[in-house]
């Protein structure tokens, strides 16, 4: 029994990683990985993992052993993470059960709450830690094109990654990220950066990329990996960027290759070390770039009142109580006529408003308050044909509600 959890214990993240494997692979990668059986007809591993653990599952149209999560073999499932903590049969089902209340809260999860949670999740913190709500959140972003057209900088309403950055989290993962398994949103964001970016840096990597994926090949990821870094110090080098960042993940990168060498890994050694020696040649500072001679500063514009200039002097900026968060959006329920202030400016008269209906209050959409306007002023059919306005209420102070928003009296 004791030699049967070893061996679990080094298959688990290699089948986890496959998705499946027949029972030669998994007995090779058992063999690499120094575990040696003494099984007979009674009693083998495989029998033990699928019959009396229930580790693993059985497809025969596809003569595959799986990971018990799903009920058949699917080729399309996606294979979350596989966290390096976890070990024994125990932690695996521990994890197990956590991944499938994910899948189940994904299926149940609305566009409206999914995007509210990815609004607030932490960029940084690990799917694998995570609860169910967020993680049911992700899993809907993942596999909901609707959600995916928006794009996380839209729902998360920033301005995104920085190409260099983008192009840092690709070269720690050395891999194509649709296709792998994004560990946080950084590097949900990263893909999305790149596939439509169009600057040079961007463009240059997922042109390579793509190089390989229309050759066809079997496994083109691997083939790509081998040159990964090589390309993206070239990108690095014509962009005038520091390569420390790189350089010290390209040192990384070698050293987890040496630990399990392989064909192509032993390809993408040669190259590596291949780039060091050309860059070794290159002076070790690039030339600082010229500077620009410093424009003179504008004046800086009078700083307007904003919420005495839509409550008529009623309400002002500094007033008591201004500060409270999420708070002055309980009058606008839906069906009120209001007036909305769209396109703001710093000179008079300090934007556009547009007089509109309440379509949707905070307690529906968790987020915000939703008019539609009675004229068309944008071009986002999605949004009420062009019609909608929202004046954000979840991370809104009062004064920042209540001075774009406005009841009309009379009507």
């Amino acid at each position: 029994m004791s030699q049967y959890i070893r061996a679990w214990e080094a298959l688990s993240p290699k089948i986890w990683e496959a998705g499946g494997m027949n029972g030669g692979e998994i007995y090779q990668a058992l063999e690499e990985s120094g575990i040696h059986l003494f099984e007979n007809r009674e009693h083998n591993f495989l029998d033990w993992a699928v019959d009396v653990m229930g580790l693993v599952d059985y497809d025969e149209k596809q003569n595959i052993y799986f990971p018990k999560i799903q009920g058949e073999y699917d080729t399309g499932f996606v294979w979350e993470p596989f966290p390096n903590g976890i070990k024994s049969p125990a932690q695996f089902v521990v994890f197990r059960d956590k991944l499938n209340a994910w899948r189940e809260g994904a299926k149940k999860i609305s566009h409206k709450r999914a995007r509210a949670l990815l609004y607030r999740m932490p960029l940084e913190r690990d799917f694998s830690v995570m609860g169910p709500q967020y993680l049911g959140a992700v899993a809907h972003y993942l596999k909901c094109q609707e959600c995916r057209s928006l794009g996380l900088a839209k729902i998360r309403q920033t301005g995104g990654l920085k190409h260099k950055n983008a192009l840092l989290i690709w070269a720690k993962n050395g891999s194509y990220l649709p296709k792998e398994k994004p560990r946080n949103l950084f590097e949900v964001y990263a893909v999305e950066h790149v596939l439509a970016c169009k600057a040079m840096p961007c463009s240059t990597l997922k042109s390579y990329w793509d190089n390989y994926i229309r050759k066809g090949l079997e496994k083109h990821e691997d083939e790509a990996k081998i040159h990964l870094y090589p390309v993206l110090i070239g990108i690095f080098m014509r962009a005038k960027w520091q390569t420390g960042e790189l350089f010290s993940l390209q040192r990384e990168r070698i050293k987890a290759l040496l630990k399990d060498l392989k064909e192509h890994q032993r390809g993408e050694v040669i190259a590596q070390l291949d780039t060091l020696q050309s860059v070794a040649k290159l002076p070790r500072v690039l030339p600082l770039p010229e500077r620009k001679p410093k424009k003179p500063e504008e004046p800086k514009k009078p700083k307007v009142d904003l919420l005495a200039e839509a409550t008529g002097g009623k309400l002002h900026w500094n007033d008591k109580g201004m500060d409270d968060w999420e708070k002055g959006w309980q009058p606008f329920t839906r069906g009120t006529r209001v007036e909305v202030r769209v396109q703001e400016d710093t000179l008079p008269p300090y934007g556009r408003w547009l007089k509109g209906t309440v379509a949707e209050e905070f307690l529906d959409s968790e987020r915000a308050i939703v008019v539609k306007c009675d004229e068309r002023w944008h071009e986002d059919m999605r949004n009420y044909r062009g019609h909608g306005a929202t004046i954000m209420v979840m991370h809104n102070t009062r004064r920042g509600i209540l001075a774009r928003i406005r009841k009309i009296e009379g009507e």
